[in-house]
């Protein structure tokens, strides 16, 4: 009896602090989006478009919130070396910074700003360049897709623009 009683009071202490399983989101996402860059072509906008039909968010110019994305920015740090100095590991971090906005006629009320980031560290092997740049081609693709559903998730639960 005493065992199902602590159960019971972790599950309600871990339910009351808002803890859930990680992508178990239960939000609604806007109806319609506009979706705003200087690179319409960006591979960011691209993964943002395909986060936004994975989640049924049509893209539309007359929609009722804008979501501006800047043009993302890589950095890449060396993180550790071999014993003659050369790299043995890099570190990337992709970032993009993005303004969400509320349209009613030509106002715009900005209701959300942020920086979205993501990083990875990957080991480098003098001789695989090939490999390596398959490696990293494939690391950016995954950052740029959490970045896109990280900024996504902001627009969940817009009070005057979610879906009846």
């Amino acid at each position: 009896m005493g065992r199902w009683l602590i159960v019971f009071s972790l599950v309600a202490g871990l339910s009351a602090c808002g803890w859930q399983l990680r992508g178990m989101n239960s939000g609604q996402y806007p109806a319609q989006l506009q979706l705003a860059s200087p690179d319409r072509y960006a591979p960011l906008i691209a993964s943002l478009g395909q986060a936004m039909g994975q989640r049924q968010v049509a893209s539309a110019d007359d929609a009722p919130l804008r979501l501006e994305v800047e043009p993302e920015q890589l950095s890449k740090r060396t993180v550790a070396v071999t014993a003659i100095g050369s790299a043995a590991q890099y570190e990337l971090t992709l970032s993009a910074a993005w303004r969400l906005y509320q349209r009613s006629g030509q106002t715009q009320t900005l209701l959300r700003e942020g920086i979205a980031k993501s990083g990875r560290v990957f080991d480098f092997q003098p001789g695989n360049n090939l490999g390596k740049t398959e490696e990293e081609t494939t690391l950016m693709a995954e950052m740029r897709r959490e970045i896109a559903h990280s900024i996504l998730a902001q627009t969940q639960n817009l009070s005057s623009t979610a879906r009846p």
